[in-house]
């Protein structure tokens, strides 16, 4: 490795380490942060609860693709734990075909065929704001993975569970998020439920411009810990309150929790059930129904092929012809393979 990159590296951690933010850096303005404060850090109690807790995730993996038309297979699992033993699980499958229509301009439909749940049809405007990057259009694929995203939402509605906690955020990004997260809170208040979400990934910075999570754990504080508040808000499309929590003491890592804010009365008892359900030692400090949700909801490469090779086989010496099409798309994929 080159020297210079050494020392740009260790100067860029050294900054890191030694200019510490007072406040997180939100990027958006209907955000109000609150100064960093060691009176802000609280430590984890034990749990006596019997309250159930369920862990969502899930996963798409594309089959076949071209230009116009986009073919998944979509899964989400969840698992639901009560005093750390599995009281149930299930997996639920779909496959998904998006193809491009001119309706004006174009339009991307999606239809739903189940395998074991059908989320509906949908239809999305290719040019839209919430999914595109800069100016370009939306890519085909890209519509997989929210409706995945919307299909953890919904599922997760239809849980029998004292409190529901989605992989992620509970943050309205994209097109038809807010209207299923808005079902799925109204659907938690109906039925005594509490919702959460843990991220796997920290995109929260402070005002220097490093990690917030990061500087938040070099405070030292001992034990397992809850850190709260972080900032204020009132926008309509994140009804969350969010905290930093180190869920083992033992962890090397902190991750955001988010609480719906209806049921942030909670928020000692769900972390505290998090913290039990994170003793796992082979990593510990992160939910191991979690784990187990991500594990399960997983497409592999192998699946992958094996689907691919069914298609194929649906349509034998027309294959040829029909690969034709799809060659527009898969030359990246042919030189990640070379050498």
């Amino acid at each position: 490795m080159h020297k210079e990159i050494i020392e740009k590296l260790t100067k860029a951690i050294s900054s890191t380490i030694e200019e510490k933010g007072e406040y997180a850096d939100m990027g958006d303005k209907r955000y109000n942060p609150i100064k960093i404060s060691t009176e802000n850090f609280h430590r984890i109690e034990e749990s006596e609860s019997n309250k159930s807790i369920a862990f969502i995730d899930g996963g798409n993996l594309e089959l076949v693709r071209a230009p116009n038309f986009s073919l998944q297979l979509i899964r989400v699992y969840y698992c639901v734990y009560r005093k750390n033993k599995r009281a149930a699980s299930e997996k639920f499958e779909f496959y998904l075909f998006v193809s491009a229509k001119k309706e004006g301009g174009i339009v991307y439909e999606t239809e739903c065929f189940p395998i074991s749940y059908d989320i509906g049809n949908m239809k999305f405007d290719s040019f839209d704001k919430t999914m595109r990057t800069g100016n370009n259009r939306v890519e085909i694929n890209a519509i997989g993975s929210t409706v995945r995203r919307l299909a953890e939402i919904k599922i997760a509605g239809e849980i029998e569970a004292d409190i529901i906690v989605l992989d992620g955020n509970l943050k309205a990004h994209k097109t038809f998020e807010k209207e299923y997260l808005a079902r799925l809170y109204g659907t938690a208040m109906d039925k005594g439920r509490a919702i959460a979400a843990l991220s796997k990934t920290n995109e929260l910075f402070t005002d220097k411009g490093g990690s917030l999570l990061a500087e938040l754990d070099s405070y030292g504080a001992e034990g397992a810990w809850y850190y709260y508040p972080i900032a204020e808000s009132d926008a309509e499309e994140h009804k969350a309150e969010m905290y930093g929590v180190k869920l083992d003491a033992n962890s090397q890592y902190a991750f955001k929790l988010e609480i719906f804010k209806q049921n942030n009365h909670l928020a000692k008892e769900i972390i505290s059930i998090l913290a039990k359900n994170s003793k796992d030692p082979i990593f510990p400090g992160y939910p191991y129904g979690l784990v187990e949700a991500d594990s399960n909801a997983r497409v592999s490469q192998r699946e992958k092929e094996m689907l691919q090779m069914q298609i194929m086989a649906k349509y034998g010496d027309k294959w040829k012809d029909i690969k034709k099409y799809l060659n527009n798309l898969n030359a990246h994929e042919i030189l990640d393979n070379i050498g």
